[in-house]
């Protein structure tokens, strides 16, 4: 009886063990996958018009709403430029929005450090979680202008 029941039992060790390797290496490669990020250097104003309106067009939707549940001045908002790029876990990369360097390092798991340079040096750096559907925003060289920074496919 007992060899009769050794054959299924392997197969079910076996069985297990398979969907156990996997899962871990799904996992894996969930955790070692580039973060896709969008930065877009934005100018606030309360004008209805952009300052230059052959060049900027207005946010998102999803921007404007973060923007004016912020506490900031302005009611109106626009895109000077913007970027896609993606980062591996672990590197970072600078890319360059106007007269600013935005400086990303991906730490993983959603975990970003950034860092804004203009003419005069460094801004700032911050440091936090940027999960799908969430927007980071943060200030640039001059008090109208942000970076926002947010997940893309």
């Amino acid at each position: 009886m007992r060899t009769a029941l050794a054959p299924v039992t392997r197969l079910v060790w076996i069985c297990a063990m398979a969907l156990l390797l996997c899962a871990a290496g799904t996992k894996s490669l969930a955790a070692g996958a580039d973060l896709k990020l969008e930065a877009q250097l934005v100018i606030g104003t309360n004008d209805a018009k952009p300052p230059d309106s052959s060049k900027y067009k207005p946010v998102d939707a999803d921007v404007a709403k973060k923007l004016k549940s912020l506490p900031l001045k302005w009611s109106n908002y626009f895109v000077v430029s913007s970027k896609k790029f993606s980062i591996p876990k672990g590197e970072e990369k600078t890319e360059k929005l106007g007269d600013c360097d935005v400086k990303v390092k991906n730490l993983g798991q959603s975990q970003v450090v950034i860092t804004i340079s203009g003419k005069k040096g460094t801004i700032g750096t911050t440091t936090g979680e940027l999960s799908k559907g969430q927007l980071f925003v943060t200030g640039a060289n001059e008090t109208n202008l942000f970076v926002v920074l947010k997940q893309v496919d």
